[in-house]
């Protein structure tokens, strides 16, 4: 089954930058139209990675060695997937990554993003596969887990790879009433007029976004070249019995 390669690159934890790419090629173990996928992503990185130090300095140069060179060129698909993602781990920033794309088996495919099941009556398990989809549908999980007074609630996040935050807010809106400053996203456009990362003063002048979605948090970086993620108070009901959260090396 011929494959198509997906490059996602995002950088955006606590006072990095934000950055998603998506490269969309023909999967093929060519070294030269492998080595044209390789230049593709490297030339996209360095125009649009927020901190352009990132991709200036050692760790970046051996990182290009690495991929431009024959014998990583030569892996099959399996393999030189590893490879890329081997070396991005030592690069001074995060959420670098390549995926091969394919259809998803059947089995995955009927599988719910966000679901609710109950292993005891007063247990409740929200396995949530990815942050994605609409958020609307976690708000009401977390209702009926609230209304039904549940002794204890498992967030099962094993193997979810992230995703964008809308339903992210609606767990959390469900877990406690406190505001939560979860951190400053930033744009080359940043960088460009300030040149380093925010202090914590500067950190306290970038505006927060005023709606939480998506579509708002795109314009904002776009216009200011930065967005602060705050998730307000409220006095709404939220979870009071134990929490545990699953994780593991693919979260």
């Amino acid at each position: 089954m011929t494959q198509s390669p997906r490059l996602v690159i995002c950088v955006g934890l606590l006072l990095a930058g934000v950055f998603i790419l998506q490269i969309t090629a023909q999967a093929s173990s060519e070294p030269s139209q492998r080595l044209a996928l390789v230049e593709r992503v490297i030339v996209t990185a360095e125009a649009a990675v927020a901190d352009p130090r990132w991709v200036t300095g050692a760790a970046w140069n051996q990182f290009k060695i690495t991929l431009r060179s024959p014998e990583i060129l030569a892996l099959d698909d399996r393999s030189f997937l590893s490879a890329f993602n081997e070396a991005a781990q030592l690069l001074p920033f995060s959420h670098f990554r390549l995926h091969w794309q394919s259809p998803p088996e059947a089995s995955l495919a009927e599988q719910p993003v966000v679901a609710l099941d109950w292993p005891a009556d007063d247990v409740a398990l929200i396995r949530v596969r990815g942050f994605e989809g609409e958020p609307e549908v976690m708000a009401q999980m977390m209702g009926e887990v609230i209304a039904a007074s549940a002794r204890a609630l498992i967030v099962d996040l094993r193997g979810n790879p992230g995703g964008s935050f809308p339903t992210a807010v609606a767990l959390s809106r469900g877990l406690r009433r406190e505001a939560v400053d979860a951190g400053a996203f930033l744009t080359r456009g940043w960088y460009a007029r300030h040149g380093k990362a925010p202090d914590a003063e500067a950190y306290q002048m970038i505006a927060p976004l005023e709606v939480l979605e998506l579509s708002a948090f795109a314009e904002q970086l776009k216009r200011e070249g930065a967005a602060r993620l705050v998730l307000p108070g409220h006095s709404s009901d939220i979870h009071q019995g134990r929490l545990v959260i699953l994780t593991d090396g693919q979260t």
